[in-house]
């Protein structure tokens, strides 16, 4: 009851309904971190293809080019029937209708097939608990097979408890993988502003990083001595700890 899945604009203030284009909300505002990473990763004429780890409401496909492929993978097979269900939500059928639902574990839902993306954003960071097992060195592998060339991996790693930037840049120098980080920090929850966010975003080489310079926004996050978490260690109180200090 705590998670910001998504959020979709019902009514006006005056309480009538909305009637006009559908706009993602909180951390998917068309002027959010997330949606400028789909902003500024290359155009493509045939169209792109997609993978968003967490499919919440299907905001993100909402930030999306109308040829774009996209495939989500989803743990919850009733997070599905929500994000499907147009007396919900309509991100899906308004602006992704031929998007395709992997039910299961990504972990292994993606190890199960080859196929590699032009975007692939871990958006599953943002609860109170979060799945070690998608950040770890044997993980990262796995996701870094799983892009193109010139392809992105973007981290959604915005947490009220824990502090992940760190975490994600010491397991991109493992990976060799180069990366950039932004935290949007606005000190607004109100659901017609981006949220405040922590997104990373990691590539094969740092051309490919090129469009998200510092006048943006972007920059290479600090590792801080944070040790490579693996499938055999992870340090949850230190990252807690951490977040604790940046507030004191």
């Amino acid at each position: 009851g705590t998670t910001v899945h998504g959020a979709e604009r019902v009514a006006n203030v005056d309480g009538s309904p909305y009637e006009g284009p559908v706009i993602p909300l909180t951390y998917y505002h068309p002027d959010g971190v997330l949606a400028e990473t789909l902003h500024l990763l290359p155009a493509n004429a045939a169209g792109r293809d997609l993978a968003i780890v967490g499919l919440g409401a299907g905001a993100q496909g909402c930030n999306s080019q109308p040829r774009d492929r996209i495939t989500y993978f989803e743990i919850d097979g009733l997070v599905e029937k929500i994000a499907r269900d147009p007396k919900l939500f309509t991100f899906m059928e308004k602006c992704s209708p031929g998007a395709s639902v992997v039910l299961g574990d990504a972990r292994l839902t993606l190890a199960d097939q080859s196929k590699t993306y032009d975007y692939l954003l871990l958006d599953a960071f943002s609860s109170d608990s979060i799945p070690v097992h998608l950040m770890t060195r044997e993980a990262f592998k796995l996701y870094a097979s799983r892009i193109r060339e010139n392809g992105l991996l973007v981290l959604h790693i915005s947490n009220r408890h824990m502090e992940l930037e760190s975490v994600v840049a010491a397991l991109a120098k493992d990976a060799g993988l180069a990366i950039k980080g932004r935290i949007l920090d606005n000190n607004s929850t109100a659901l017609a502003d981006p949220y405040p966010s922590s997104v990373m975003v990691l590539a094969k080489s740092p051309e490919t990083l090129a469009p998200f310079g510092s006048d943006k926004g972007w920059n290479s996050p600090p590792t801080n001595d944070v040790s490579v978490w693996t499938d055999d260690y992870s340090n949850i109180p230190a990252a807690i700890w951490r977040k604790y200090n940046s507030r004191n």
